[in-house]
């Protein structure tokens, strides 16, 4: 896989509608190319476009992080990779990767507390008392010992409000930014939620970045109606793209060339499949009616079964359930959301873990699945 990725990026529409060239709002240029340089925006290097008029994103690779140095900034090696994951360092003193993979940092445990699967905890415990999320997953307090629950691949722990714990699928890509109307969005360095950032009174959102408006340029719509008429009445809203966006070995992908569902009632079959360049991706519902919907996972019995099929677009091979791909699903973990059925839309999220045919596995996390039925 290529150390360098496709910057991710998330659109509501795009309006023709811009700031027009006598607007005192709105500027001739955001960066000068020149002197701009190089800097550091969150997984990434961000540099000034040739115009000025816009900026440009490389990715840093999964095991690399941006660092500045001075003026310039780089993708570097990590210097640990389980981004803000933790474990016990000792019996009383935890160990996190720092959010941005630059080191680790050690937290002491309170007294009367000892670290258990990353997490410092009180020594004892009794009936009622909450559960504590761990790195792996949770600790429930049974006959007065910490019994450890791990959480499936892809799930992050979650204390509810009366103190029990529950693994959620996790909500976003890690380390990836978006514009939500006038705001950006950024995704924690484990998927488990985003932080709005509010853009300034004369800024928008563009590529994930508050920035100044340019004047004549486009920019994001988020009403989601047609800016030319101005008559709200017959506004249609946009209909989302069809994609799914998952993370490889720390790298965000989105599959959205022949992104779509489809249902086989003979097969009695939901099948979601999606592609990118040689890569494929296929989810696979069976025994499954076109609505079906619902928590399906490989830990827990359920009368319909998901087969994952991946292909890396090497060799491919011989396996009954994913024939013609070179990975299949050893592990799984599905929510699906939405199944509007024909003509309408099917949405999930998911994680898996695949296997080639020499039983070498490869993880999928952080999966959201938006497409439509063809």
């Amino acid at each position: 896989m290529a150390s360098k990725v496709l910057w991710l990026l998330a659109f509501v529409g795009v309006s023709v509608a811009g700031c027009g060239e006598d607007d005192p709002t709105c500027v001739s240029t955001v960066c000068d190319p020149v002197t701009f340089g190089k800097v550091c925006l969150g997984h990434a290097v961000q540099t000034c476009a040739a115009d000025g008029k816009s900026f440009a994103y490389t990715a840093c690779g999964a095991q690399q992080r941006c660092e500045t140095s001075g003026t310039a900034a780089s993708c570097v090696a990590r210097t640990c990779t389980t981004l803000a994951q933790t474990r016990c360092a000792s019996v009383t003193e935890v160990e996190r990767c720092k959010d941005d993979g630059s080191g680790v940092e050690r937290i002491a445990c309170a007294t009367a507390e000892a670290c258990k699967d990353g997490a410092c905890i009180p020594n004892e415990c009794a009936a009622g008392d909450p559960d504590h999320c761990s790195n792996n997953g949770y600790l429930t307090c049974t006959n007065a010992n910490w019994v450890q629950a791990n959480c499936p691949v892809g799930n992050l722990c979650a204390l509810q409000d009366n103190g029990v714990a529950r693994c959620n699928p996790t909500t976003c890509v890690p380390e990836a930014r978006r514009c939500d109307g006038d705001s950006v969005r950024v995704c924690d360095a484990r998927g488990g939620s985003e932080t709005t950032i509010a853009c300034a009174g004369t800024e928008v959102c563009v590529d994930g970045v508050c920035q100044d408006e340019v004047c004549g340029a486009s920019t994001p719509d988020t009403s989601g109606g047609d800016s030319e008429t101005g008559d709200t009445s017959e506004t249609e809203t946009a209909e989302p793209e069809s994609k799914i966006v998952f993370t490889l070995n720390g790298v965000a992908n989105t599959f959205d060339i022949s992104a779509f569902a489809t249902f086989d009632a003979g097969q009695r079959q939901v099948t979601v499949k999606a592609s990118k360049s040689t890569k494929e991706l296929e989810l696979r519902f069976k025994p499954a009616n076109m609505t079906i919907a619902g928590t399906f996972s490989s830990a827990i019995f359920n009368p319909v079964k998901v087969v994952v099929c991946y292909d890396t677009g090497g060799s491919v091979a011989s396996f009954e359930e994913c024939e013609g791909f070179t990975h299949r699903s050893v592990a799984y973990d599905v929510v699906v959301t939405k199944n509007e059925g024909q003509g309408g839309r099917f949405e999930a999220t998911f994680s898996a873990t695949v296997e080639d045919k020499n039983t070498d596995t490869i993880v999928l996390s952080a999966g959201q699945i938006n497409v439509k039925y063809r």
